[in-house]
């Protein structure tokens, strides 16, 4: 029998805390809700994991585990999971506007605030100071986290972005995705009677297929609300041999309700795909090494096909994953990640001050 019972965050992040953005800086007052490990080691690189929509930063609670744990990483790399605007424990006054210049700007925001005074030596893989600034930072985003580290790097305004990953996100899926999205919204029971019923309807939705995963993430992505209308259906009377069974709706207070309303932001799905390619190929982040992570059934556009025969990024593609790619094989995400990084040569040291 499959184990539906939801897993808290601390199995696999150090530590988890609420972080106020100055409101001179973002006047909604945005709060975020940060899983980190290794956070108040001031001297290392970062690795930011950046969660897709309508999921929340536990999505990636897997790979974050298991790249604390890879030997040599416990030490050498801070690991950052922030609840996006408007979903998960993230609060501001707009909670619905998730286009993706605007929640690039968010991350802009956090990063420059959590990191912009970390300023040491670099070191290469002998120990060697080689330069000094802000601390290295790696972005990792999923969906539409894909399109937001993609946006942060086209501006390369933050210092120290080494590198990005993006994990199943392509401009080529602008037409078929709003409609999936629609779909997705739709099929979501609006409320749950327990958290386990919702983790159960995300792995029997194929939302995410790895029911470990789910086990973290989906506790993450849902509220118990006590004015939440849970219907239940009673039967009016016994059925004849003649008759059917009619049902009466009934209601019981209280259930479990999701975090993010994606339909209030439709109007911004559009931004997430649109000038993908070119801001994944621009110039103007053509020294930082990329690579794209796709599930089996994407594939890549005529223009990013020759892009990728140029050597402009780099590609892994996944077998037996959904679009959850984090979620279903964290295992095989954190692998590729590992190459990519050993490929160009990428040393997760320390900086010291």
């Amino acid at each position: 029998m499959t184990d539906y019972e939801p897993l808290d965050w601390p199995a696999f992040f150090q530590s988890k805390r609420k972080y106020a953005i100055s409101p001179e800086v973002d006047p909604t007052n945005i709060v975020y809700t940060l899983y980190e490990s290794n956070a108040g080691r001031k001297h290392l690189p970062v690795i930011v994991l950046v969660h897709g929509a309508g999921h929340c930063a536990r999505s990636f609670a897997l790979v974050a585990q298991a790249l604390h744990n890879t030997s040599g990483l416990t030490l050498n790399a801070r690991i950052l999971c922030p609840d996006l605007r408007g979903h998960g424990e993230t609060t501001s006054n707009d909670q619905t506007n998730l286009d993706v210049e605007n929640l690039a700007q968010d991350l802009e925001n956090l990063l420059t605030s959590l990191y912009g005074d970390n300023i040491g030596h670099y070191l290469d893989k002998n120990g060697k100071v080689v330069g000094e600034g802000p601390p290295k930072i790696h972005l990792v985003g999923h969906s539409m986290g894909g399109s937001i580290v993609t946006q942060v790097a086209y501006w390369n305004r933050v210092p120290g972005i080494s590198s990005v990953a993006v994990l199943d996100m392509l401009e080529v899926n602008i037409n078929a995705a709003p409609a999936a999205i629609r779909h997705w919204c739709a099929a979501r029971p609006p409320v749950c009677k327990t958290i386990s019923q919702a983790i159960q309807w995300g792995v029997e939705s194929g939302t995410v297929r790895n029911v470990l995963s789910a086990r973290v993430s989906f506790p993450g992505m849902i509220v118990y609300n006590p004015a939440a209308i849970l219907p239940i259906l009673t039967p009016t009377h016994v059925p004849t041999a003649t008759t059917t069974l009619p049902e009466t709706p009934a209601t019981t207070m209280g259930g479990f309700t999701w975090r993010t309303d994606l339909m209030a932001s439709e109007h911004n799905w559009l931004s997430w795909f649109q000038g993908q390619n070119q801001k994944l190929l621009s110039p103007s982040s053509s020294a930082i090494p990329k690579l794209l992570i796709l599930a089996e059934h994407s594939n890549l556009d005529t223009e990013l096909s020759a892009a990728y025969l140029q050597g402009r990024f780099g590609l892994v593609k996944m077998q037996h994953v959904g679009h959850a790619v984090e979620e279903d094989d964290p295992e095989a995400v954190v692998n590729a990640l590992l190459q990519f990084w050993l490929r160009h040569d990428i040393v997760l040291k320390p900086h010291v001050n």
